[in-house]
Order: structure tokens, then sequence, then C-alpha cells
């Protein structure tokens, strides 16, 4: 799965056939022999489920990619705390983490 959420061919193959197991898997647990309409909504219902799940854990990561180290924005707490509310904001070098610092001083 690329960044923009495009899913690879052959990844989306993988997970057809997941939600097929799991539809399968599903109707005999129930104990029930589903008609052809009921498998297809039953294993639209996984795809979905499965390729949502997939999307949110690729969203997370790009986020995390972006955020600054925790050791940091452990220090900027500590340092907020420490300064005084009529005190300039601290600079910090690079946007995101310049614009953490700012909002950690100004909570």
């Amino acid at each position: 799965m690329s960044t923009s959420g495009r899913i690879h061919g052959e990844f989306l193959r993988l997970l057809f056939f997941l939600s097929n197991k799991q539809a399968d898997e599903y109707f005999a647990a129930l104990g029930y022999e589903a008609r052809k309409e009921e498998f297809c909504h039953r294993r639209g219902v996984f795809f979905h489920r499965n390729r949502c799940t997939i999307g949110m854990a690729c969203a997370q990561d790009v986020a995390l990619r972006g955020a600054p180290p925790p050791q940091l924005v452990t220090t900027s707490l500590h340092l907020a705390a420490c300064r005084p509310h009529n005190s300039s904001p601290m600079t910090i070098p690079g946007p995101t983490v310049g614009r953490v610092a700012r909002v950690v001083l100004l909570s």
C-alpha cells in the first residue's frame, strides 16, 4: 500500500482471499448455507473492514512520521511548566517541532 492510499493489485487480491475465507468461516460458525447474495454481501463487509483497518494503520504511520520524537515533547512539557506566562515563545528549528513547542507552551 502506498502512502497515498493506493492498494497494489497483489495486495488487493490477498485482501479478497482473506475476506472470502472470513465469510466462509462466518457462515460455517452459524451453520447456515448462505445464498450467493448473502455471501457476497458478507464478503464485502469483511473486505471493507480489512481494507479500512489497513488504511487506518497506514494513515497512523504516515502521521507519526512527521511527529516529533517523544523525548522532545516531554522536554517541551517540562520547559513549559518552568517558563513564566509572559515570556516569549521558544523557537525550535524545524516547522513541525516549532509548532508543537508553541502549542505545548500555550496550553
